[in-house]
């Protein structure tokens, strides 16, 4: 009877922090600003990176064509998510609605959706790694500070 109700105890507390967790986060995005536009991001991000004198021009040129990469591989991961949802929601306002379609399309798009978050957190490990030391640097720019971290 002790092990049940110790196993109890730890669901009731393993749960708990679960919930508050997810209240720290959706307080923490309630305060990141909002993105204008892809453009701004990648502006505001360019005129950082030039502006900084923690950094070399190799580092700048390397950080920057990374960037370029990473934004146009989230563009491409983008635009497949946007065709497979066309296709979702074309197959689900079908009358001879396919369920069988409807799931391998639902787990395509789960798929993409993954695929893209790993190229991001792949780049901000490659980032971290062009920036070295310095970056703890450029994350202090207030900009960052709005847009990337609370």
């Amino acid at each position: 009877m002790k092990f049940i109700t110790s196993i109890f105890c730890l669901v009731l507390m393993i749960s708990g922090c679960a919930t508050k967790t997810k209240k720290e986060i959706a307080a923490e995005k309630s305060m990141v600003k909002s993105i204008h536009s892809r453009q701004d991001l990648v502006e505001k991000t360019r005129m950082i990176l030039e502006k900084s004198p923690h950094l070399s021009k190799e580092q700048r040129d390397q950080f920057l064509n990374l960037h370029t990469d990473i934004i146009s591989k989230v563009d491409e991961s983008t635009q497949e998510i946007r065709k497979l949802k066309i296709l979702l929601f074309k197959e689900m306002t079908n009358q001879n609605f396919n369920k069988v379609k409807v799931d391998i399309i639902t787990k395509q798009i789960k798929k993409a959706y993954n695929e893209r978050l790993d190229v991001m957190l792949n780049a901000m490990k490659e980032a971290q790694g062009i920036l070295g030391v310095q970056a703890k640097e450029i994350f202090k720019e207030k900009w960052f500070q709005e847009h990337y971290r609370i």
